[in-house]
């Protein structure tokens, strides 16, 4: 399929990085209102680069955009993709608004123009492992969820130096601005809502620890947000997502017979280990509180020969997810990071991404599909 990156900043990188895992995507051309960043990305890549955005969403080989622009950018690219019936797959956040999701979605239903997006982690390796092992019995029924996503105190890091392979700036502003919950939290959102089916209903404390990131601003969003959220299926998570405390991006499946553990939800590769419950405990131990078994790690079902490149500075297939959508759009089926899925995460994070105390009920999750495990991971 015939793509182009709208928008040629510092994520672009990574999606340039891992495209040589799919194949079946095509790279036709880049764009960005800043003209050296766009023949920069374009140089790289080896296709044309151009600031003439409204050009290239026009252009009739282009299937479908992909929009790499900021997150206040994102709805007036989705619009044009919309406007000219090109298939749109946005990086996270999708946008930071619940009502403009709601409407960009109502347009592109309305103009059957399919639209998707990140994270796409949860089609990653751990992530399907750690599905199909739940599925499978391994651990008896799934009860509770830790889900930690802690990114370490990030304005006390010399993150002003850190850069794409380009050399483009980290967007500390943005990030600082937009917050740790818009910017983090659909990554276990996106695992939790995939294993475990919509979210209902929950409650959220947020708080903002440092309010000045070093950039002498007064950013709005909490840096911390603490969430128990339940799940259509009866099952209960608690989320954790912040940039205040030191790293921790583990995820945790409490089920009745044992315990799976992903030490790291941003490498696609991470181990995933499975503690099942000891049966009988050993002998001289029976008055122990010691009721698991030492871990031990559950292989991924991969094909053979699989292999993918995440560049040099990430742990992630940015384009699987690109290129999972594309499939969908051919074969004529919802993609997993589909239109409904993403409006899905992007209301829980709204309802996560306040300050104080909330308790809310969803009014999307009637409208999620059926999440499908990958085809290397049945």
């Amino acid at each position: 399929m015939n793509i182009c990156f709208v928008g040629c900043g510092y994520v672009a990188d990574f999606y340039a990085a891992t495209l040589a895992n799919h194949p079946s995507l095509r790279l036709i051309g880049v764009c960005d209102v800043d003209l050296d960043r766009a023949l920069s990305l374009a140089q790289m890549c080896g296709v044309p680069g151009s600031s003439d955005i409204d050009a290239w969403i026009a252009n009739p080989e282009v299937e479908m955009v992909v929009n790499l622009t900021p997150p206040e950018i994102h709805s007036s690219i989705i619009r044009k993709a919309i406007s000219h019936g090109k298939a749109c797959y946005s990086e996270k956040p999708f946008v930071t608004l619940f009502n403009e999701g709601s409407e960009l979605v109502r347009l592109a239903t309305d103009a059957c123009v399919p639209l998707a997006g990140a994270p796409c982690s949860m089609l990653g390796e751990a992530a399907q492992t750690t599905w199909r092992a739940i599925r499978s019995g391994l651990i008896g029924a799934p009860r509770l969820v830790y889900a930690n996503l802690d990114d370490g105190a990030i304005h006390k890091m010399a993150f002003d130096r850190w850069v794409s392979p380009r050399g483009i700036p980290w967007p500390s502003k943005n990030e600082f601005f937009h917050g740790c919950v818009m910017e983090h939290a659909a990554y276990h959102l996106s695992w939790l809502i995939m294993m475990f089916g919509p979210i209902f209903r929950g409650s959220t404390f947020g708080a903002s620890i440092w309010p000045s990131k070093r950039n002498n601003e007064v950013n709005p969003a909490p840096d911390l947000s603490v969430a128990t959220l339940e799940h259509v299926s009866g099952v209960i998570s608690r989320v954790t997502c912040g940039v205040a405390a030191s790293r921790d991006r583990s995820f945790r499946v409490v089920g009745d017979d044992g315990e799976i553990r992903v030490a790291d939800c941003w490498n696609f590769m991470s181990p995933v280990t499975v503690s099942l419950l000891r049966q009988p405990l050993r002998p001289g131990r029976e008055g122990s509180s010691e009721y698991l078994c030492d871990p031990e790690e559950i292989e991924s079902n991969l094909a053979p020969g699989f292999s993918h490149r995440c560049g040099d500075k990430n742990d992630m297939d940015y384009c699987r997810g690109v290129a999972e959508f594309a499939v969908a759009i051919q074969k004529g089926r919802s993609s997993r990071v589909g239109a409904q899925f993403l409006l899905h995460c992007l209301e829980v994070q709204c309802e996560l991404n306040t300050l104080g105390p909330r308790t809310f009920v969803t009014t999307t999750a009637d409208n999620v599909p059926n999440s499908v495990p990958m085809p290397w991971a049945l």
